[in-house]
């Protein structure tokens, strides 16, 4: 139940949270120690070969730290990874193994964390185009840095949900919809709800999780049947064809835009990026967790390269310029061993589901550093848990 509970207040990523912190955080970690505490002795902790490549980033990413400039951005970085992925990624294995979890019951709460998703989208719809209020203006956020922006031709409000970003509500969706899809198979009580849930997605018009979610419903799809994927092909142009003026409207008037930017470029994205691949290069063995950002606030630049921003942007770059060359290549191995892990399991709609969820995440991730979201750890957690889940399926 615990762990249930945890995943759905997934969708309130800043919505309920204190000083920063987010509520996904605080009920997660208060489900990991309960449990713990109520287990006491015979709780059982388990760590694999392939979680001492997470550690050994987690290390480098500390060790490279210049202690004789470190400041305090610097301690609050290393407990945000440090406590992120201990809650979300170890917490969420310990919570699973522990407990009497099922797919069944999976696929009913993903659900339920859609509906919750979709609410907020489609509340804040209503309210920001209709009534002329965000609900960051209502409701407490843990961060307030928001900004109002519009979409579809500068026609309607673009909307965020309990997000601060509309893509970072992507990133919800795209850690709960591939099994929270499988709980509406065969049940056509769902479909109506279903809608709501896509019409939700879509309006959020993220260009990086559409373009992510089409590649990879290729390669599945080719990978599965090369001759359905022609004919799913074909279909969708038939229904283009049907609905060819808001097809039209949605890729070239509210898409369209944001693709060029993803492709071609906001300025500081890409000018952050090239600062921080110099910065790289002349650092392999990295700078430690917060420093680019502390140098980004205190002096506008590192080693004499300016830096237009912050964040990395972009995760696996954010932990290259942390954790150096070998932390990325760490990291990086950890991804393939839970991948691999993965496909070594018999073929089910529930496996799939699950990879699928952990692909659109990492492509994600391209565009997004947030390595304090949860929806990237649970759902590697809940990768390298999969066989104690199916086992308990079974009984």
């Amino acid at each position: 139940m615990l762990f249930y509970c945890s995943i759905l207040f997934i969708p309130f990523l800043h919505i309920f949270g204190f000083y920063g912190i987010s509520v996904p955080l605080t009920f997660c970690s208060i489900a990991v120690f309960s449990m713990i505490l109520y287990r006491g002795k015979e709780t059982v902790i388990s760590f694999n070969l392939i979680d001492f490549f997470l550690i050994i980033f987690l290390l480098l990413g500390i060790i490279s730290i210049n202690m004789a400039k470190i400041a305090i951005p610097n301690f609050g970085h290393v407990f945000l990874w440090l406590t992120s992925i201990s809650i979300f990624y170890f917490g969420t294995k310990i919570l699973i193994i522990n407990s009497n979890i099922n797919f069944n019951k999976l696929k009913l709460i993903f659900f339920v964390g859609l509906c919750i998703t979709s609410s907020g989208v489609i509340i804040e719809f209503v309210t920001a185009n209709f009534f002329g209020f965000y609900l960051s203006e209502v409701l407490p956020y843990s961060i307030g840095e928001m900004e109002a922006t519009k979409n579809f031709s500068g026609n309607l409000f673009r909307v965020r949900g309990f997000s601060a970003e509309p893509g970072f509500t992507a990133m919800v969706y795209e850690f709960l919809f591939p099994l929270g899809l499988l709980y509406c198979y065969k049940k056509p009580s769902t479909y109506p709800i279903l809608f709501f849930i896509l019409f939700g997605y879509f309006i959020l018009t993220s260009a990086a999780s559409l373009i992510i979610l089409f590649f990879i419903i290729s390669i599945f799809l080719i990978r599965s049947n090369l001759k359905n994927f022609f004919k799913i092909l074909f279909y969708l142009f038939l229904l283009t064809l049907v609905f060819y003026n808001q097809v039209a409207f949605y890729l070239i008037e509210s898409l369209g835009p944001k693709l060029i930017l993803v492709l071609t470029g906001e300025s500081i994205r890409f000018e952050l990026i090239n600062s921080l691949l110099n910065i790289f290069i002349e650092n392999p063995l990295g700078i430690g967790f917060g420093t680019q950002s502390y140098y980004f606030e205190a002096l506008g630049s590192y080693q004499g390269i300016i830096l237009p921003g912050g964040g990395a942007l972009n995760l696996y770059l954010e932990i290259a310029i942390s954790s150096g060359f070998l932390g990325l290549i760490s990291f990086l191995i950890f991804i393939v061993c839970i991948v691999f892990q993965t496909l070594q399991h018999d073929k089910t709609p529930e496996r799939d589901a699950l990879m699928f969820s952990f692909l659109w995440l990492l492509g994600h991730h391209l565009f997004l550093t947030e390595y304090y979201f949860p929806m990237i750890w649970i759902s590697m957690a809940i990768l390298n848990t999969y066989s104690f889940i199916e086992k308990k399926q079974e009984i």
